[in-house]
């Protein structure tokens, strides 16, 4: 199953037994992502996790419009912020990043409902 379009996303982020997890697409490949990035990060650079349906879509469209978003800025697709867990978004601080920026869907128009809610919930 393609895992940016599977179904049950956030639950296998928000499961505390870890009893789905979506293949490729695991907390350690993800934690690996940040820490590379982190790492080769100036200062001033900053990550951001932008979601396929609601912050990688505006940037996409303001391609398509012509708008630029600042070249500090490295955007990493997620299918859903739901579906990150608090220890990808800790590596990517023990690894040295400057900052992280969550962009997902509008809260009221989140594409799978509760990936606002669960990352909200788990994330402060």
């Amino acid at each position: 199953m393609d895992p940016w379009s599977a179904p049950g996303r956030t639950c296998a982020a928000a499961c505390p037994h870890h009893a789905l997890i979506l293949q490729n697409n695991t907390n350690l490949q993800r934690e690996a992502q940040v820490a590379a990035l982190a790492q080769s990060l100036a200062e001033g650079e900053v990550m951001a996790y932008g979601c396929v349906w609601g912050g990688l879509a505006a940037a996409d469209h303001a391609g398509l419009k012509g708008l630029t978003y600042d070249p500090r800025l490295y955007l990493l697709r997620v299918g859903c912020i739901g579906q990150l867990d608090p220890s990808v978004l800790a590596r990517a601080f023990m690894e040295g990043a400057n900052g992280l920026i969550l962009i997902g869907c509008p809260p009221d128009d989140c594409h799978h409902s509760y990936g606002l809610d669960h990352t909200w919930s788990r994330s402060t």
